[in-house]
């Protein structure tokens, strides 16, 4: 054994040794929000043109951070995408915890303080009253939009005493931003002594008892002095959160929970000389145009005061902490709002894990053993090459802290696929050498130096792909281009250097004496291109029919990325009618879509597209699981907490009860570890003083236990257990699968619906474009170029066509979204790779059969790589069909995914024999005819495609 090959599997080790301390230096891996369970939401910065976008974007990221951080929420993913987005990822969060979170995310924090009019400002306040009446009858219309936002998110966040929702009059309503500034709504008086009163109305944020909807409002002052000799005195007592030095939670004895504050050392005298010009005046402290509250001034306020809640209770707990994180964390310097909301489950993330997991692994093993079974001894070194693949590719997602999601899993499958492909490419090479009689070490030498060009050239085209798809794609589908660009490079080094270390190592110690195989299609003679028009017109009619049934489909084969809505699964306790939960929910929402997802009946899948009607996301979501939960009661399954109950008594501890589920379905109840009191107290930490009992009880198909215990404190009145308890479940046991009755959701809003249009339709555009450009430059050859996109459209056209006349016949359940796009993209890249394979050899056999035509010598060519290319799409074929039985009907990301890459695998084989190899025929005659009709004393053609193709 030479040095050169000890030199090889020195560095081999080396790698191998890295590979592993770098995946057990930084596991586990990082799963995305689609494996772990959690939320996704994506914001719009509200810009202008004159604002600096970059910096905004910057300071939003920055203060959203801090916020999170002051809730414990360290450590979360926040950061901007394109020129006006921030993604906030909350692993472990839920749709209930998150729609708080979002409260204190998109808060602008802008703390202002004004006096509350009265008639001695010089202002008739019945006058005033009487315009803002007028404006409110006369812009009804708007006002009742506002109103229908508004309602339910108050009578979810104040409760009476009794704990019951507080009742909202019908006629409240609330006046927008640019309503304030609507001339006959605001006067200016101008005092004695120079000073000048800017009067307009704000809403009370909570006069929950309001009369008129225009009693909803205060009038209020905001004073300056134009006469002032500089701009600081003008703006004397004009204070807001900038001037704010703290702010903490208070308990009043009165007014139950406050929020304190204090303002910075150079504006506190300035503030108590303010109120105490005031004294017997209200002061309303206002946050973000709202009126929080309005004490009255009984002295003056030496820097500092407290925010109470709406009476007689005050702020809940939520209410007092987000208030305090919003106002310590800065203001937003614009308005966010919300373009997309993705929340899935850990009880489904840990299905997707499963499913793929198991996929991979049945994957896996029918390629080892065909590779074994085909390549015999050659075979089990390929198979410890592949090992030694996806140790790398793991180990570097793992090095670079890289996220594995759903799609990620299939691009794990199509490294397989590739390594295999690379590795079938040379043995096929040395096996033909052997045929021309070279000896095994000379066949081995000739084999990998023939097959390094394709695979070379074959990989290339495809990295391009995914590196496009990264710079576009967003969240699941950059995962999958990350791990796709990653496999791609660990597959070349597997397969070039490691393969062949193997390779010399073994043939060096009389392990491998030559190359036996099973032998596939043994010189075919097949006449391709003499029926290859006959085969694109029978295509070409088929994409056709496509096109036309997709025109037809319009927007209902497109799914939600692309359209804009609300998607949401639906859990039920037992099997449920199909029908009954379309009928039931039709009847709230026009046009859902309901698909059963799996083989119970248990689970559906419900999609609600956008229609214009629903303005504000937060209640549209809010508003489809309250109408879901109140017309399926006692159908669904339960949710963590099934019932709470909390006494009310204001005492040291309260006595708390609920029962906690989960979900059991899959084991049987006796193979479950025991759960007994200490492991729930353990889950209890931070919201229960101690855990009095916990009684175990018997319920089909879930596991519940009775919990009952002692609250910390009175502190605890507003305890929600549903939220607490569910990110505490998730992080304590892998054991047990939390219950849910919507288990995962997912919410577009119509820009970013179109933003993601676009990029999708740019990311195909650019690729093939950048494919052309790459070819041009190895075949230096336009036609060859062309002749591969060409292939490729009809690929992608044919394949649409498929996934559309498919699930229009109810087939199975798939859709064209992001994820489908990047189908798209790594069927281009898969056929491109069985393109380049016939092209390259073309470009070698050119020279070989200078008297042949050309239609002759790529016939030739792809007879000559016929069983390499029918053999792995056979492996490939294998791996992805697999990948879609494991997940046909459960409508997740695999579903379709895997679906388009078994249509693009057989139609990507087809297209490199009967589309792209034809074309280069007409090109290259087409571009001779033009030369001679030119030139009539031109050379002949042959000599011309001869000389194109072999100056590479």
């Amino acid at each position: 054994m030479g040095s050169k090959v000890s030199g090889r599997l020195v560095t081999i080790a080396v790698v191998l040794a890295l590979a592993v301390w770098a995946l057990v230096s930084n596991l586990p891996l990082n799963l995305g929000l689609d494996l772990r369970g959690g939320t996704s939401l994506r914001y719009k910065l509200q810009l202008s043109e004159e604002d600096d976008a970059a910096a905004i974007q910057e300071t939003t990221v920055e203060v959203v951070r801090t916020r999170l951080n002051s809730l414990g929420l360290r450590e979360i993913p926040v950061y901007s995408v394109g020129e006006d987005g921030v993604v906030v990822d909350l692993p472990g969060v839920g749709p209930e915890e998150s729609r708080n979170i979002q409260r204190t995310i998109v808060s602008l924090g802008k703390l202002e303080f004004f006096l509350v009019s009265t008639d001695d400002d010089g202002v008739d306040l019945a006058a005033a009253k009487e315009k803002l009446k007028t404006f409110l009858a006369a812009n009804d219309a708007k006002a009742r939009e506002t109103w229908n936002r508004l309602k339910s998110s108050f009578q979810q966040e104040f409760r009476s005493q009794d704990g019951l929702p507080v009742p909202v009059p019908d006629d409240w309503a609330i006046l927008e931003r640019s309503d304030l500034a609507i001339p006959e709504l605001v006067t200016r008086e101008t005092q004695p002594d120079g000073r000048l009163f800017e009067f307009f109305w704000l809403p009370d944020r909570f006069k929950i008892r309001a009369v008129n909807h225009e009693d909803r409002y205060t009038l209020v002052a905001k004073e300056s002095n134009p006469s002032a000799g500089n701009a600081e005195d003008v703006n004397r007592y004009v204070f807001t959160g900038k001037d704010l030095a703290t702010a903490g939670r208070g308990q009043d004895p009165t007014r139950g929970r406050t929020v304190t504050f204090d303002l910075v050392t150079l504006r506190k005298s300035a503030f108590e000389e303010y109120t105490g010009r005031y004294v017997g005046r209200q002061l309303a402290i206002v946050l973000d145009d709202q009126i929080h509250s309005s004490p009255n001034l009984n002295q003056p306020l030496p820097g500092g005061g407290q925010i109470s809640g709406p009476q007689p209770i005050g702020f809940s707990i939520d209410e007092q902490k987000q208030l305090v994180t919003v106002l310590q964390s800065g203001s937003l310097e614009v308005e966010m709002a919300l373009e997309s909301d993705a929340s899935m489950g850990p009880s489904l993330g840990e299905d997707s894990i499963d499913s793929g997991i198991l996929a991979i692994s049945l994957g896996l093993a029918l390629v080892f053993v065909f590779m074994i079974v085909y390549y015999r001894s050659a075979g089990v070194l390929a198979d410890i090459a592949l090992a030694i693949n996806l140790l790398l590719l793991i180990s570097a997602l793992a090095l670079l802290e890289a996220t594995l999601t759903l799609p990620g899993l299939a691009g794990i499958v199509l490294t397989v696929g590739m390594a295999v492909d690379a590795n079938i490419l040379i043995f096929e090479r040395v096996r033909e050498e052997r045929e021309k009689g070279k000896t095994i070490s000379q066949a081995f030498k000739n084999g990998f130096e023939r097959a390094l060009v394709t695979i070379l050239d074959a990989n290339i085209t495809t990295l391009i792909t995914a590196l496009v798809l990264q710079q576009v794609g967003t969240g699941p589908v950059k995962g999958f281009a990350i791990t796709l660009s990653i496999g791609i490079v660990t597959s070349m080094f597997a397969a070039l250097y490691v393969t062949r270390a193997l390779f010399e190592f073994s043939m060096a110690k009389g392990f491998l004496k030559d190359l036996k195989s099973l032998h596939f299609l043994t010189n075919p003679n097949f006449a391709f291109l003499a029926n290859a028009r006959k085969a694109m017109a029978i295509t070409i009619s088929m994409i056709g029919v496509g096109v036309v049934l997709t025109v037809m489909r319009g927007s209902d084969s497109l799914g939600l990325d692309f359209v804009g809505g609300y998607e949401f699964k639906l859990q039920f306790a037992e099997s449920e009618n199909i029908e009954e939960v379309r009928e039931t929910v039709g009847s709230k929402f026009s046009n859902p879509q309901v698909v059963s997802v799996g083989d119970e009946d248990k689970i559906f899948s419900i999609k609600l597209r956008l229609d214009g009607s629903h303005v504000d996301t937060d209640l549209f979501i809010r508003d489809v699981s309250e109408y879901v939960h109140e017309q399926f009661a006692g159908k669904l399954a339960p949710e963590l907490v099934e019932s709470l109950q909390i006494d009310q008594s204001r005492q040291a501890a309260q006595p708390v009860a609920f029962r906690l589920n989960f979900l059991s379905q899959e084991r049987q109840e006796a193979d479950l570890p025991a759960l007994d009191s200490a492991e729930i107290e353990k889950l209890m930490v931070g919201a229960l003083a101690s855990v009095d009992s916990v009684t175990k009880v018997d319920s089909t198909g879930y596991l519940s236990f009775d919990v009952k215990g002692q609250s910390r404190s009175v502190e605890n009145t507003g305890i929600d257990p549903q939220e607490d308890l569910l990110s505490r479940v998730a992080a304590t046991t892998r054991s047990y699968k939390v219950s849910s009755a919507i288990p995962e959701s997912s919410y577009i809003g119509p820009t970013a619906a179109r933003e993601l249009e676009e990029k999708a339709i740019f990311a195909i555009l650019i690729s093939l474009v950048l494919i052309v450009i790459y070819i041009r430059l190895r075949f230096h050859d336009l036609s060859y170029g062309l002749a591969a996109v060409a292939a490729l459209v009809h690929d992608v056209l044919f394949s649409l066509g498929v996934i559309v006349a498919a699930s229009w016949a109810g087939i199975v359940n798939v859709e064209i979204d992001l994820p489908m796009i990047a189908a798209f993209l790594t069927i281009i890249g898969y056929s491109l790779n069985d393109t380049i394979v016939v092209f390259d050899r073309i470009r070698e056999n050119i020279p070989k059969y200078p008297k042949s035509k050309l239609n002759e010598v790529i016939n030739t060519s792809i007879n000559q790589t016929l069983s390499r290319t029918i053999l792995t799409s056979v492996t490939t074929f294998l791996v992805v069909a697999i990948l879609f039985v494991m997940n046909k009907g459960k409508k997740n990301v695999l579903e379709g995914f895997s679906f388009a890459m078994v249509i693009g695998v057989v139609i990507g084989t087809y297209s490199s024999i009967f589309i792209a190899s034809p074309v280069v025929v007409m090109l290259t005659n087409y571009k001779e005819r033009k030369k001679k009709a030119m030139t009539p004393s031109g050379g002949s053609k042959q000599k011309s495609v001869a000389k194109a193709a072999t100056s590479s």
